[in-house]
């Protein structure tokens, strides 16, 4: 029975493949690549697994996957590991679960009998030029040219990843000849440029390692994202490459083809402050944040915004200047300082206020004026979205002192153990309004869309967006977590990450065809039951498609 070596699992990932996905890392890599963030994986180490055992394992988070999710092997280098990983897809395609790959294309051959289990393949190009891919990765670049044509004879798509590096792969020369080279490849559904960053540089001083890209400065991830947005458009003009082909599925992602309607209530430990009725909602694409007015950092006065990229063709919802001034007891003053393995910005922090009295407004005026040390970064209520504190700031609000990501700990107010840390040093909070008056299905919907941007903006994952009660054993956010609608919240990121990721160029109009019960925002009006129907046109360039969905409320 053939062993295979796993450096660790992640769940709920969303950057390495189509939907939620499970990320496996195999260990063993045969390239040394100069910028390699994890030189621990190069030796065939880990936790070992038989076939059997790793699919059990990695099974029970079938039900997260839906419908384009599934499993990705990465590592390391998972083609090392081939017998095995072959044992594994045939075990997988048993269940019906999807398969992606990511690699660098550099195993021991059996390519053929393992791609045919494979939906995407991630492959990583390393350089285009054999003399600089050798003094790269240490390797001649035959074997990944041998897996290239084995890869074009199959059914795989292919998504192109490609490290830019400062000096040394963002140059006009470089991507000039990454665009000749990538017609060579069949397939190609998806080309994302990676900013080179210096997170690995601890791991090899603890490995007492030569790090060689040492000295080299971290590529500015805006300029990455500007670069990859130019390489794409030149790619597809040149090769024709001009359809709606996949907008269909995010439409479907977004339907909801069956609504029960219910309540929404506030509470006060087991006490009930209100109830009333939810009628729901269908997630209309209709308008997005302006991250353009996030404040990332002050200097000198200035307040320093974080640029993103927006949907070109949304409606702005602008986030408002609440900025606390430096002497305010409720701003820390504290920069988040990031370390081995979490980033200065590592979680997105959910919360309601646990108030029925004040909105997002009358929260801003509360954090302005008090003086009681209570600190977030954002309110959000159905109409504005106010900021508090810089992101690169620290603040007071998830209940785990001063601990670090890496921590866990027993937190003795809660009675609580193997609490997250991070969630104050390095977390943003987040604080919902929910007044009787507000509506939360809206409040949910700005709040997925601020979540998304800060995930892309920071190179983050829906796995590092927590609750309060994940790091202190708070039952926060109340709302969410008693009437069952945190799991309905990740959905709305997961839609919103889509779209920012994937179709900020496209226009969606809404029309309701059922105008006494939804309204074109996606509301439902009234208490209802029957089928409703409503109508989206998506446009991009000079191409338009309609279609029309239909929604059962029970």
């Amino acid at each position: 029975m053939v062993k295979g070596y796993i450096n660790s699992i992640e769940t709920l990932g969303l950057l390495d493949g189509p939907g939620i996905r499970t990320i496996v890392f195999l260990s063993g890599c045969y390239l040394k690549c100069k910028y390699c963030h994890n030189p621990e994986m190069w030796k065939m180490t880990g936790k070992e697994y038989t076939a059997e055992e790793l699919v059990n394992n990695i099974i029970k988070y079938k039900n997260y996957y839906g419908k384009e999710g599934g499993i990705t092997f990465s590592g390391g280098e998972p083609l090392l590991q081939i017998d095995f990983l072959i044992e594994v897809c045939t075990l997988l395609n048993r269940e019906n679960i999807s398969i992606d790959i990511d690699t660098a294309g550099v195993g021991v051959g059996k390519y053929k009998e393992v791609l045919k289990y494979i939906d995407v393949v991630l492959l990583d190009i390393k350089h285009t030029d054999k003399k600089e891919y050798k003094d790269l990765t240490g390797i001649e670049m035959n074997e990944f040219i041998k897996f290239i044509k084995v890869l074009n004879k199959s059914k795989c798509d292919v998504w192109i990843r490609q490290v830019i590096i400062p000096g040394y792969t963002d140059s006009k020369i470089y991507l000039d000849s990454l665009n000749n080279f990538l017609y060579q490849i069949n397939s190609i559904k998806k080309i994302q440029f990676l900013p080179f960053h210096q997170h690995g540089k601890e791991k090899y001083k603890t490995l007492n390692m030569l790090y060689p890209y040492e000295n080299v400065e971290e590529m500015d991830v805006y300029e990455c994202k500007k670069l990859n947005e130019e390489f794409i458009k030149r790619y597809n003009k040149e090769r024709g490459i001009y359809n709606m082909k996949n907008v269909k599925e995010i439409l479907d992602k977004m339907h909801v083809s069956t609504l029960t309607q219910g309540e929404f209530g506030a509470f006060d430990g087991e006490t009930v402050r209100y109830f009333k009725p939810n009628y729901g909602f269908i997630p209309f694409f209709i308008a997005d944040l302006d991250s353009n007015t996030l404040i990332n950092s002050e200097k000198d006065g200035e307040k320093i915004y974080l640029a993103a990229n927006n949907n070109m063709y949304a409606p702005k919802i602008l986030i408002k200047d609440g900025i606390l001034s430096k002497e305010s007891p409720n701003r820390p003053g504290y920069k988040k300082v990031g370390g081995l393995g979490y980033n200065e910005n590592h979680f997105i922090v959910i919360h309601d206020t646990g108030d029925i009295v004040y909105d997002a407004e009358g929260w801003n005026e509360i954090i302005n004026t008090d003086s009681r040390g209570i600190s977030w970064h954002f309110t959000i209520d159905d109409k504005d979205v106010y900021q508090h504190i810089p992101l690169n700031e620290v603040a007071w609000h998830a209940g785990d002192g001063s601990r670090t990501p890496l921590d866990r700990y027993f937190n003795k107010g809660y009675n609580m153990d193997n609490r997250l840390g991070g969630g104050n040093r390095n977390g943003i909070g987040i604080e919902t309004c929910i007044t009787k008056e507000t509506d939360y299905n809206i409040v949910m919907r700005n709040t997925a869309k601020l979540v998304a941007k800060m995930l892309i903006a920071f190179g983050l994952t829906i796995d590092n967006v927590k609750q309060h009660y994940d790091f202190s054993g708070k039952n926060c956010p109340q709302s969410m977590r008693r009437l069952d609608l945190y799991s309905y919240f990740l959905h709305l990121v997961e839609i919103e990450l889509i779209l920012a990721n994937e179709y900020k160029e496209y226009e969606f109009k809404y029309k309701s065809l059922s105008t006494n019960i939804l309204d074109d925002t996606g509301k439902i009006l009234k208490a209802y039951k029957g089928e409703i129907s409503y109508q989206v046109t998506v446009k991009y360039k000079n191409e338009e498609i309609s279609y029309i969905y239909k929604t059962i409320i029970q």
